[in-house]
C-alpha cells in the first residue's frame, strides 16, 4: 500500500480541487479541525496550513474529537468545523459535524470513499479504505485532500495570488517528489530497522507542521513494532522528556524547512548525542550542516513548509512497517491476532 501513495495523492488533489469548487468558502474566520490518532494529526497539519498560508490572519485550530464532545467550542455562523477520519465510522467525527450543522456553522468531512459520514456542505473523498490498520496511504491521502482545501481557504480570505500561486503548483508537484522519496527512503529505512530491531525505545522530533509528523511516526511504530515510541515537538522534548532517551535510543530528527525550528532541532540533535541516543536527519537537500550532527542522514526533496509533512512522513512509515516485520509482527493487525488485545478492543467502541 506503501508504494501506491503517488498515484492515490494525485486522485485525492483532483479529487478535492473539484469537490471544492462546489462551495463558497468566503466567509469563516474560524476554523475548527477535529480528530482522533492520525486523523487528529491529519487536522493539525490542515490547521498548521493555514496559519503559514494567511500568515496568522485565520483562525485555525485542531482540536481532539473526544475533548471537543467533553467540551464543545460555541460554534456560530461564521465559524467553519473540519472532521477526518479515516473509516468514516467516528460517532465523535458525526456528532461534532452534526452540531455544526445546527449552528449554521460550515460543516466539512474528510475521509474514505462510500463512508457513511457526511458533511452538509462538503465531503471530502481520500480513496478507497486503506488494507492496513496503519492507515499509511489514508493518511497521506487526508493531508493532500486538507492541503488542497487550505489553499482554497486562504485563496477566499483573500491571501493574494502572487503568495498562493507558486505555492498551488509546488503541491502539484508533491506526488512526482513522493516517488523520489519512496525510492530513496526504503532501502535506508529498512537498514534502520534491521540494525536498531532492538533499540529500547524511539524518539521522533518534529517542529512546526511537521510536529504532527513526529507524533503520527510514534503511532505507527506503536502500532507496528509495539516498542515505546515518543513522538513530540522539538521544544517541548528538550523541557522534560529528553530525559527518557537511554544508550541505543533511536533518534528521528525531522527538519526539511530552514529558519528558527530548524537551529533548534540541531541543537536538540546535538543533545540527543550527548545522551546516547543514535540520530537520523529527514532535512532538505541543501542542508549540508545538520547531518553532521546525526549518525544516518536522508535528504527531502524540496517543496514549502506547509507541504512538507507529505513528505517526510514517508520515510518513518516505511521504517515502522520495517521495524514491525523485523521484530516478528504483522503490521496491519494492530495486534489485534493477540486474543488479549483482541478482547480490549472489544471493551471500546472505537
Amino acid at each position: 500500500m506503501i508504494r501506491s501513495q503517488p498515484t492515490s495523492l494525485r486522485e485525492a488533489l483532483a479529487g478535492a480541487r473539484e469537490r471544492i469548487r462546489s462551495i463558497a468558502l468566503d466567509a469563516p474566520r474560524r476554523w475548527f479541525a477535529l480528530g482522533t490518532g492520525s486523523s487528529l494529526h491529519a487536522a493539525q497539519v490542515f490547521a498548521a496550513q493555514i496559519h503559514l498560508l494567511s500568515e496568522g490572519y485565520l483562525d485555525a485550530r485542531a482540536v481532539d474529537a473526544f475533548e471537543f464532545h467533553l467540551h464543545p467550542a460555541a460554534l456560530t455562523a461564521s465559524d467553519a468545523l473540519v472532521a477526518w477520519s479515516h473509516g468514516g465510522k467516528s460517532r465523535l467525527a458525526a456528532q461534532a459535524l452534526a452540531l455544526a450543522e445546527s449552528k449554521g456553522a460550515l460543516s466539512i468531512a474528510v475521509t474514505r470513499r462510500e463512508s457513511p459520514l457526511r458533511g452538509k456542505n462538503l465531503t471530502l473523498e481520500t480513496g478507497p479504505p486503506d488494507a492496513s490498520s496503519l492507515h499509511t496511504v489514508s493518511y497521506t491521502t487526508a493531508l493532500a485532500a486538507g492541503s488542497a482545501l487550505a489553499l482554497e481557504i486562504c485563496d477566499a480570505a483573500g491571501v493574494p495570488r502572487p503568495r498562493l500561486d507558486p505555492l498551488a503548483r509546488a503541491l502539484d508537484d508533491v506526488p512526482d517528489q513522493t516517488e523520489r522519496i519512496l525510492e530513496a527512503a526504503e532501502p535506508v529505512a529498512r537498514s534502520l530497522a534491521a540494525s536498531h530491531r532492538d533499540a529500547p525505545r524511539v524518539v521522533v522530533l518534529g517542529y512546526g507542521p511537521n510536529a504532527p509528523t513526529a507524533a503520527e511516526a510514534a503511532l505507527k511504530i506503536q502500532e507496528s513494532a509495539y516498542v515505546p515510541a515518543l513522538g513530540a515537538s522539538v521544544e517541548r522534548f528538550l523541557h522534560g522528556p529528553i530525559a527518557v532517551v537511554e544508550e541505543g535510543t533511536l533518534a528521528w530528527i525531522v527538519a526539511p524547512s530552514p529558519g528558527a525550528g530548524r537551529d533548534r532541532a540541531a541543537q536538540a540533535a546535538a543533545a540527543l548525542g550527548d545522551v546516547g541516543a543514535v540520530r537520523v536527519a529527514l532535512v532538505s537537500e541543501e542542508d549540508r550542516e545538520l547531518p553532521r550532527s546525526a549518525e544516518h542522514s536522508l535528504p527531502l526533496p524540496g517543496t514549502p513548509e506547509p507541504w512538507s509533512p507529505l513528505l517526510a512522513v514517508i520515510p518513518l512509515q516505511w521504517f515502522a512497517l520495517f521495524l514491525g516485520l523485523e521484530r516478528g509482527n504483522d503490521p496491519d493487525r494492530n495486534r489485534r491476532d493477540d486474543p488479549r488485545f483482541a478482547r480490549a478492543a472489544e471493551r471500546c467502541d472505537l
